[in-house]
């Protein structure tokens, strides 16, 4: 199994690399935070999701997934939603050059990813990762237009998602996901649980 460009060395660097570079914002998110929010919310999603099939051998799956899944950003830059969608509309095979050149910067993300693919974990994983970014919009985002479009295009995109996913994987409660956000944005923070104790 080869690590492509990416060494250990990069990996170290995981914390530096910053993401939403093209949005106001009152706070940085490095590209090893992100990994592991998308890692803690997708087995909080497939514990509810999927429930006791949600075993230890697909747990290691998600885990060693979400916590790859953009590492050669490090490489390759985070680049906007927008500026994608703009590339697919000129270039329709835009996504498999850029998978290309993912697999061939860190293949280990790639095997990870087949590993996944067509599979209730492939979905979660995706919904992790939209809700991070949820997430951190809404908890760090300056109050624009811009930022207020995009939770609305990620809560529409969140609805695709869970539609898809019911439809595709009828036999599991989608419904879970609803917990996983609402205890997200909802849940009493322990810092404050902590004063308390004392």
């Amino acid at each position: 199994m080869s690590s492509g460009l990416i060494s250990l060395f990069d990996i170290g660097h995981c914390q530096f690399a910053l993401r939403w570079h093209t949005t106001d914002h009152n706070g940085e998110q490095s590209l090893a935070s992100h990994s592991f929010n998308v890692t803690m919310f997708a087995v909080a999603i497939a514990k509810r999701v999927m429930g006791e099939r949600f075993s230890d051998e697909e747990e290691l799956k998600l885990l060693r997934y979400c916590l790859n899944h953009d590492v050669a950003e490090l490489v390759t830059g985070d680049q906007p939603s927008p500026y994608k969608r703009a590339l697919r509309k000129k270039m329709p095979k835009i996504d498999e050059v850029l998978e290309s050149i993912e697999e061939e910067v860190y293949p280990i993300a790639a095997e990870y990813k087949r590993d996944i693919k067509g599979s209730p974990l492939a979905i979660i994983a995706k919904l992790a990762d939209i809700l991070d970014a949820r997430h951190f919009i809404e908890i760090k985002g300056q109050d624009t237009p811009q930022n207020k479009r995009i939770i609305e295009k990620l809560n529409l995109y969140i609805i695709e998602k869970l539609q898809g996913a019911a439809a595709d994987f009828p036999g599991y409660d989608w419904r879970g996901f609803n917990d996983v956000m609402d205890e997200l944005f909802t849940a009493p923070s322990a810092k404050e649980l902590f004063e308390d104790m004392a």
